[in-house]
């Protein structure tokens, strides 16, 4: 398993958009193809815990806060671990102008719900005894606390994605796509990027929902 270069933390942070979740609500990406979009909606869904009510919390949350203006401000903890204004917009910051051209509401969310899924998997990876393996503890020897931070986030993520994107699976939600589809099918050849990245995101999806369900509590700060 190799691990990507290390970071520190406010880089780390940034990182996180590279996640295969979608970084901004569908509506608001832009697709490369038509076909594209409707051979994503043709694959078949896994039935996954429901995480709409965490994701309107956040808003609210943001909402409530003068994220610029309050840098200090704790928009947000996950079990021990606080989530400041600062955190949310140093990765806004470090993202491409194309993405922070977004409405501020969207980046400000999606800020959020990184960071809140960075500090669920770090809970659930120092649950698993991760030391114990070989190859990560090659890895963290040395390593200061906020690159050990970022090991780990990656380690696990990559451990629990191993399996997302099989030949199985793709060929599997291929054939559902070709059942679905009206007109002419594209060969696999031609659309495999994109179940890839589909399988991808909906693998992540089912990671989220589950750290969320199973993970430390999650309470977003009120004005006031």
């Amino acid at each position: 398993m190799t691990i990507q270069p290390l970071f520190k933390r406010s880089t780390a942070l940034a990182a996180l958009f590279a996640l295969p979740i979608g970084f901004l609500p569908a509506a608001a990406q832009e697709s490369d193809s038509t076909q594209g979009q409707s051979m994503a909606e043709k694959i078949e869904q896994a039935d996954a815990p429901d995480t709409a009510e965490t994701d309107t919390a956040m808003t609210e949350s943001l909402e409530t806060h003068a994220v610029m203006d309050s840098p200090n401000a704790v928009i947000a903890t996950v079990g021990d671990a606080e989530i400041l204004g600062s955190d949310v917009t140093r990765v806004i910051g470090m993202l491409p102008p194309t993405m922070r051209q977004q409405p501020d509401k969207l980046l400000l969310s999606a800020a959020l719900q990184q960071l809140v899924l960075r500090e669920l998997i770090l809970d659930r990876a120092r649950s698993e005894s991760l030391a114990e393996d070989p190859t990560f503890a090659s890895l963290s020897e040395q390593a200061s606390a906020e690159a050990v931070e970022n090991i780990t986030m990656q380690f696990w993520l990559q451990r629990e994605m191993a399996n997302a994107v099989t030949d199985e699976a793709v060929n599997a939600a291929y054939e559902e796509f070709t059942q679905s589809a009206q007109g002419d099918v594209p060969p696999l050849d031609a659309i495999r990027p994109q179940i890839e990245q589909e399988l991808r995101r909906r693998g992540m999806d089912r990671i989220r929902a589950d750290l969320q369900a199973k993970g430390p509590e999650i309470t977003f700060a009120s004005k006031g």
